[in-house]
């Protein structure tokens, strides 16, 4: 096991190969199972099974993580085959013995700096899933929000070390509602923006510590962390996100 790596290969397997109890922090946003077309995961398999995929790799996140460490999952409330993601994702998380300390809400929006009472906001994407137009037939509403769940195994951190938040940030992200854009990559069919783990890594670890994305995609956590002075482990099932990861994350490879 090595730091400052991406690792190719199943996320449950090449987790269970670490030691336990070194990560400081895991940020990442897993598969959704609405049948998304990535390189090489299948995207659209059984509630059940995806039940069991979920439970597994949170209980090796667990495992990996320090006895005050801490886990943030970017979720969807719904999910598309009837069943409520937020809940199943919280009580995945618990089941594992972590207990979850917020639920902080990413509005999608083009408004990052929306003032508290604005009225309108303006909203990322051109989602028009509405179900039955007009019609109390069958209404859907438009997800214009996503939940990044934050857990702990310990509320306080057990070791100290140098904070890298300013006023201004630590009063802004201690909101529970973030509002930010949406982020493309016409290499990956779903990424997230920068802002998430800048956010996540300022708010909730010291500068040093370790940051593990199980899910790295094309290595947005992992570039972050590098950038802002963290340790990084990242895992992708697709050797192709793998290298992608390793390009994204470029100069600020430092090894810190």
């Amino acid at each position: 096991m090595e730091l400052n790596k991406v690792y190719t290969g199943n996320a449950i397997a090449v987790m269970n190969s670490f030691p336990k109890e070194f990560i400081d922090m895991v940020i990442t946003s897993p598969p959704y199972n609405v049948g998304i077309k990535y390189d090489v995961y299948n995207d659209d398999i059984s509630v059940d099974q995806y039940n069991d995929f979920t439970a597994n790799w949170i209980s090796e996140c667990f495992r990996v993580l320090k006895p005050d460490g801490r886990i943030a999952i970017d979720v969807p409330c719904m999910g598309m085959k009837e069943y409520f993601a937020l809940l199943q994702f919280s009580n995945a998380l618990l089941q594992a013995g972590f207990k979850i300390r917020e639920c902080i809400v990413w509005v999608k929006s083009h408004d990052d700096n929306l003032k508290e009472d604005a009225i309108d906001v303006s909203f990322c994407g051109n989602n028009t899933a509405w179900g039955s137009w007009l019609s109390a037939s069958d209404p859907f509403c438009r997800s214009t929000t996503e939940f990044i769940l934050v857990a702990h195994k310990k509320q306080k951190l057990v070791s100290s070390g140098e904070s890298d938040i300013t006023k201004e940030e630590f009063m802004q992200f201690t909101k529970n509602a973030w509002f930010m854009k949406t982020n493309l990559n016409p290499n990956h069919p779903a990424v997230f923006p920068d802002e998430i783990p800048y956010r996540l890594m300022k708010l909730y670890t010291y500068k040093g510590a370790t940051i593990l994305d199980p899910f790295c995609g094309t290595g947005t956590t992992l570039k972050i962390a590098a950038k802002y002075g963290r340790n990084y482990i990242g895992i992708d099932i697709s050797k192709k996100y793998a290298k992608m990861a390793e390009n994204s994350i470029g100069f600020f490879n430092n090894g810190f």
